[in-house]
């Protein structure tokens, strides 16, 4: 399923600008091709402008300012950017014995990081996944263990792990929730796993393919009628995990949560449960009274798009 690309850009804020230096230049002298020669050529553009007005001897420095900011943002408005930028490394080529040496190296370093753990009464690669920073008072994300074969990958897993570490403190200090897709994915690149089947990635995708067009309060309803339809319970039970195609679910409102929880979807249990983490949610618990839950709601969704549209 195609996704919007995230890249944005701002302008820097505290920008200042020598409008002598600027009134010196010719239109020659900006690289419109970058974010800066952009900027920089529509100031120029603004002030040219003002000037053709408004004599800058005759009023305060601060009005004429205001004047050639009013008219950049006219011109910023109407003038979007057209950036080209291009991007350079140096990428290091081994040699066939260099690689063959560096290989052998490491499986030398494995085998004995290996050996010492297992002396130091070691038998099972076992860690924490989360950031490693959170702010103060009850963990407002849901930690997750990782367990590591113990074998002679054991030293370079364990350097993948604190990476993974990284990757999430960084995450969680931009965004400050939870992102369950990212540490799933990153769980299965230090553990070794698979990176899609039966993930979470694969059940966020399934679930906006089949019902994100949907109105909110639809989208429950529908699910709940295509696994109501004729024979599809009766074809996908056999490879559920767990025991049900429903959860039990405090359905949300402007007025917090319902204090009953009432059977609902699986899909649609899991999805927003753990969309929404927090710890005031009451549907956390389904997580774990439902740690099949993921993978009986692509099972679900899987069922779903291959039984009403022919989907594989």
């Amino acid at each position: 399923m195609p996704r919007k690309s995230t890249l944005r850009w701002e302008i820097p804020s505290g920008l200042k600008f020598d409008l002598t230096a600027l009134e010196s230049k010719s239109e020659e002298d900006f690289d419109t091709r970058t974010l800066k020669g952009h900027i920089d050529f529509l100031m120029f553009q603004a002030l040219k402008a003002v000037s053709s007005r408004a004599d800058r001897t005759q009023m305060p420095l601060e009005e004429f300012w205001s004047l050639v900011q009013t008219e950049f943002q006219s011109l910023s408005e109407t003038y979007p950017p057209s950036i080209k930028q291009s991007a350079e490394d140096e990428i290091k080529v081994l040699s066939e014995e260099s690689w063959k040496a560096l290989k052998e190296e490491r499986l030398r370093n494995g085998i004995e990081h290996h050996r010492r753990e297992y002396e130091n009464g070691r038998s099972l690669g076992l860690a924490i996944l989360s950031p490693k920073l959170l702010p103060g008072g009850e963990p407002p994300m849901k930690l997750r263990a990782v367990t590591l074969s113990f074998d002679y990958n054991l030293l370079y897993r364990e350097k993948m792990f604190s990476l993974a570490q990284d990757i999430l403190t960084e995450d969680f200090l931009l965004n400050e929730q939870s992102n369950p897709i990212l540490t799933e994915i990153l769980d299965n690149v230090v553990s070794g796993a698979p990176l899609y089947d039966f993930s979470v990635a694969e059940m966020f995708e399934l679930y906006g393919e089949l019902v994100n067009h949907l109105p909110e309060g639809k989208k429950k309803q529908k699910l709940n009628s295509w696994i109501g339809g004729k024979d599809f319970k009766r074809k996908v039970e056999v490879n559920l995990l767990g025991n049900s195609f429903t959860a039990e679910y405090h359905a949300y409102s402007k007025n917090g949560y319902s204090a009953t929880a009432k059977p609902v979807p699986l899909p649609f249990a899991v999805r927003n449960t753990m969309a929404h983490q927090e710890a005031s949610n009451p549907n956390v618990a389904l997580l774990r009274n439902n740690p099949h839950g993921v993978h009986d709601s692509v099972v679900i969704l899987r069922a779903i798009k291959s039984h009403y549209f022919g989907g594989v």
